[in-house]
């Protein structure tokens, strides 16, 4: 056996349990996601006997969430990830803990997954050579001087390409990732919307605007999240809006050319309703754009996007 999932859920195995089983009998695994509910107690989630017992010499992806920790956590911790040099995927939630690996660890890590401090602590950890990490999630950025930190561990970070935040104070936040991340492709901040305006939580035109100077700052970016710029619009047969829409549409045409003018590689938005699979795709013609929505798959993890069905007249596509 290669991989494992292990959620919590209708269950409740102590991890001693579930890390004795593991280490036992499935020493080649290459992939352990372990995940319990919040309510659990801390006997059952205490993550010091999975460090200190845990040996996969193969062990490429880690995935351990809402465990706690305790004083020894961090330097049991440490001492897994220095025998666990392969590991490139890690997504951790141990409570308070912050563990902070030695020197020279996680030389493979390509994705991470954690808070802000995590991040920092661990991307701060200096490296032989730097790390290949490709994708970073989990933070929230405050624009503060909490940010500054991981901000200084992502400017070594060249490799980087995808960042999902938890959440964002405000434009500024993304000028100042801009200038340690410049090349990433795809962005998305989350929830963090703290510049909508309206009961829909779309952005007016003029701070649309404002977003797409900033966005422009990272040249190659693709793919953005967060952010609503699209309002609502009901079609008819042919893609064309009902009449009482035509208004709404025509901002939405606005936004559309104002993102592309400012970023000539972003392709991928947040659709209006939000959980529905779907997308708006600024799709490029010339020197014209149009945006129109598509569905995405059910695994977005590589940004799938089906084709849509039919298309329709002018700059809208319903599908």
């Amino acid at each position: 056996m290669r991989s494992t999932s292990i959620t919590a859920a209708d269950f409740a195995p102590t991890l001693h349990c579930v890390t004795q089983l593991l280490a036992d009998h499935c020493a080649n695994l290459e992939i352990i996601k372990i995940g319990y509910g919040s309510e659990l107690g801390q006997n059952v989630l205490d993550a010091d006997i999975f460090f200190a017992r845990g040996r996969w010499p193969k062990l490429r992806t880690l995935h351990l969430l809402n465990v706690h920790g305790t004083p020894s956590t961090s330097s049991l911790a440490a001492s897994f990830f220095d025998t666990h040099p392969t590991i490139e995927a890690l997504h951790m939630q141990i409570g308070a803990a912050l563990i902070t690996p030695n020197a020279g660890a996680l030389p493979a890590l390509r994705e991470l997954r954690c808070s802000k401090d995590q991040a920092t602590a661990i991307l701060s950890t200096p490296s032989d050579e730097p790390r290949p990490l490709e994708t970073l999630r989990g933070p929230f950025l405050t624009g503060r001087g909490a940010d500054d930190a991981l901000l200084r561990a992502l400017d070594k970070c060249k490799t980087l390409r995808r960042v999902e935040l938890r959440g964002i104070s405000g434009i500024k936040v993304l000028r100042a990732l801009a200038a340690v991340a410049p090349r990433l492709t795809w962005l998305d901040v989350a929830e963090g919307r703290p510049l909508d305006s309206g009961p829909t939580g779309t952005v007016s035109l003029a701070t649309a605007g404002q977003w797409a100077d900033a966005l422009a700052l990272f040249p190659g970016l693709t793919t953005f999240h967060g952010i609503s710029f699209f309002s609502e619009v009901a079609f008819v047969g042919g893609g064309v809006p009902v009449l009482a829409d035509k208004p709404v549409a025509r901002k939405n045409d606005e936004v559309a050319t104002a993102l592309a003018a400012k970023c000539p590689k972003l392709r991928r938005l947040d659709h209006w309703a939000r959980g529905t699979n779907r997308v708006v795709v600024l799709a490029r013609e010339d020197d014209k754009v149009r945006w129109v929505v598509m569905r995405t798959r059910e695994d977005d993890s590589h940004a799938g996007i089906l084709p849509p069905k039919s298309k329709g007249r002018g700059k809208r596509t319903f599908c």
